[in-house]
């Protein structure tokens, strides 16, 4: 197996062993500094549903290993994330200008 695949691979399977979290029925991606998982998703998470999606439409040797479930409450969570995100920021915005 070429260097690269097996390299993403073998981060593709830690992440889903050390980082990915699930609570009150949403996904997150934690991060790690220092061996120390702190559960805080940062923007940049968004990258990470089409990252696999791409590994598995790209590596057909491992057909759905981490694309299905996981791409699909990763974008799930960070979709409902933003859509309260943004109507919190409006709905404050909305209040402080009109008083």
């Amino acid at each position: 197996m070429p260097q690269y695949k097996r390299m993403y691979l073998e981060s593709v399977r830690a992440m889903q062993k050390q980082l990915i979290f699930t609570e009150g029925g949403y996904t997150f991606l934690a991060e790690s500094n220092n061996k120390k998982v702190i559960k805080k998703m940062d923007h940049l998470v968004c990258f990470v549903p089409g990252t696999l999606a791409l590994g598995a439409q790209h590596i057909p040797e491992v057909p759905d290993e981490h694309m299905t479930l996981l791409t699909l409450t990763l974008t799930l969570t960070l979709t409902l994330t933003l859509t309260l995100t943004l109507t919190l920021t409006l709905t404050l915005t909305r209040c402080t200008t009109s008083t």
